[in-house]
């Protein structure tokens, strides 16, 4: 028997149906997606999300407790990007929380002596 459910993503501003059975897998469902959404290319790079738990995609519908009446969410995971300029701005950062741990090492050396 298959039913429809709805899916939101953040980038598609009104929410679309597609249709499951109990059977289909979380993966199965995300394909089904694709025609609504064109950047579902890389699945490793997205969440889906059910009642505020995040799905794997080997699971099953029908495991999930989903009804006619349930809401997925499609949530791209942020992108990493890494370049040169991070790498040097990462080094200095080192560089200085080392410095400023040498000199409260220093300072942890002197005592305070107070005279009435």
């Amino acid at each position: 028997m298959s039913f429809e459910v709805t899916i939101k993503s953040p980038g598609k501003l009104e929410p679309f149906k597609v249709e499951i059975t109990a059977e289909n897998t979380v993966e199965e469902i995300l394909d089904k997606c694709k025609e609504h959404l064109t950047d579902l290319n890389d699945k490793e790079s997205i969440f889906i999300i059910l009642k505020g738990k995040m799905l794997d995609t080997d699971q099953k519908v029908g495991d999930l407790g989903v009804d006619s009446s349930s809401v997925f969410h499609i949530i791209k995971k942020p992108k990493v990007q890494q370049d040169e300029e991070n790498e040097v701005i990462h080094e200095e950062t080192k560089q200085n929380l080392n410095a400023n741990e040498d000199i409260i090492a220093k300072k942890s050396n002197f005592s305070l002596l107070i005279f009435d």
